[in-house]
């Protein structure tokens, strides 16, 4: 049988597929600019290759020496003062010739030593660059035993500073696999195949993007985030996972901690390139 030839449960499957866009489009969690893009991407050729079908959203990356100069505007001026990094964190080299990409991307990361104080600035970025920022009771609440998994980027890391990493943030994407991955496979994937994750990177590498790059998860055309590399201090440990997402019909990022086994389809689990 010509392998070019989709069979009968393939066209269901993607008939379905078809349904479910059609449908968050109705309910506003995608723009009908964004459904029509993809749609046409599929006609053009541009997918299945899952890095071309990310290269609309390279022009939202700002060059290294701009990062900087945004990371240092954000925290001189509007960082509260417990929050407000040393100047001479600022030393660090922001030159780079590399061709920035959504999957192969050079950022900025500031690192207090801390756990929560980590997590606090890189949000305090985020609430900085978009119009809203939604923090979920969940989140809030498990704030303080948040820690850093053992296929965190950060293990290892105990020196305060801003550091300078690459990340591919639509790495581990469900809809680039045949099958869906849980919570523990990704992080199991990560220490195996010398892949660290870093999620808790990424919410502060949004935050010095063009704030339309973050604005663009759609789930469907560019992932929502999963912070896999942090974990809750507790028995539950394995199936919570951190997350952040764009919510198109209110107009807000949302971040917040789930109890899950399974990484939903919409959300992909950046990692830092070695």
């Amino acid at each position: 049988m010509n392998e070019s030839i989709a069979t009968t449960e393939q066209i269901l499957q993607l008939m379905k597929r078809q349904n479910e866009v059609v449908t968050r489009v109705a309910n506003g969690n995608i723009s009908v600019e964004d459904a029509l893009s993809g749609t046409q991407g599929i006609i053009e050729g541009i997918y299945p290759n899952k890095h071309s079908r990310f290269a609309k959203y390279n022009k939202l990356l700002r060059p290294l020496d701009e990062q900087l100069k945004q990371l240092y505007e954000f925290n001189s001026v509007f960082m509260p003062d417990n929050l407000r990094a040393p100047t001479e964190w600022f030393s660090v080299n922001s030159y780079s010739d590399r061709i920035q990409s959504v999957n192969d991307l050079t950022t900025f990361f500031v690192f207090w030593g801390d756990v929560q104080k980590t997590i606090e600035y890189q949000i305090a970025l985020l609430v900085l660059s978009q119009p809203d920022v939604r923090i979920t009771e969940s989140f809030r609440e498990n704030l303080s035993a948040l820690m850093f998994d053992e296929s965190s980027s950060l293990i290892g890391i105990t020196k305060p500073g801003i550091y300078r990493v690459r990340l591919n943030l639509v790495d581990n994407w469900y809809r680039t696999y045949e099958t869906a991955k849980s919570v523990a496979d990704i992080r199991q994937g990560a220490i195996k195949e010398s892949k660290p994750l870093a999620g808790l990177m990424s919410l502060g590498a949004f935050a010095l993007q063009d704030p339309l790059l973050c604005q663009s998860q759609d789930g469907y055309n560019f992932p929502f985030i999963d912070m896999s590399d942090l974990c809750v201090n507790s028995q539950e440990s394995c199936c919570k996972s951190a997350y952040f997402c764009w919510e198109y019909k209110f107009k807000r990022v949302t971040i917040g901690l789930g109890s899950i086994e399974v990484l939903d389809e919409t959300y992909a689990s950046p990692t830092i390139i070695i």
